[in-house]
């Protein structure tokens, strides 16, 4: 069975977990996106039987203020690190806005960077808060499992940084 959505408006073939009743709906705008956001995007790619699910994380854990656990509607589970979050912001302080250049430097951001809040926003992303005060990117979903560190996404592994980073021109005495 096939269910789709376009807008504000739901369709459907008939199946029962994607069919929605649109005078109902019109009438109760909130259930409306409360189905919206249970059943998603699905469609069939040139009849092929090919289902494509809109990722979304289902669970995000606080394992500690240095790591924070995603787990995705899929069943996949990444572990996030503050400091790496924080390095891979996609905030315009941090990636020029026009030709998509890094402006964070790899290994700038210490190892000991706590993750202070985390914020859903819309139905699209979260916004991360750390203690260094920045609090300015939005992590889309598709964002998040795209720099995913687990060892299936990027089997080379994290190079932790040091804990504590040192600005040019300074020393320790």
């Amino acid at each position: 069975m096939l269910g789709y959505h376009v807008g504000m408006q739901s369709f459907s073939d008939g199946d029962p977990a994607t069919d929605c009743d649109a005078e109902a709906d019109s009438r109760d705008r909130v259930g409306l996106r409360r189905r919206h956001a249970r059943l998603w995007y699905k469609y069939d790619l040139a009849g092929k039987g090919a289902k494509l699910t809109f990722l979304r994380p289902t669970r995000v854990k606080r394992v500690s203020a240095f790591q924070t656990d995603l787990y995705w509607n899929d069943g996949h589970t990444g572990s996030y690190p503050s400091w790496y979050l924080r390095e891979n912001c996609p905030c315009a302080s941090c990636v020029e806005e026009f030709t998509g250049r890094r402006l964070i430097l790899q290994g700038s951001i210490p190892a000991g960077i706590e993750r202070t809040g985390v914020e859903p926003v819309g139905n699209y992303a979260l916004r991360f808060s750390f203690s260094d005060d920045h609090d300015t990117g939005i992590y889309s979903f598709d964002y998040l499992r795209r720099i995913c560190p687990c060892a299936q996404c990027l089997p080379d592994g994290l190079q932790e940084p040091p804990p504590r980073v040192t600005r040019p021109g300074s020393f320790e005495a």
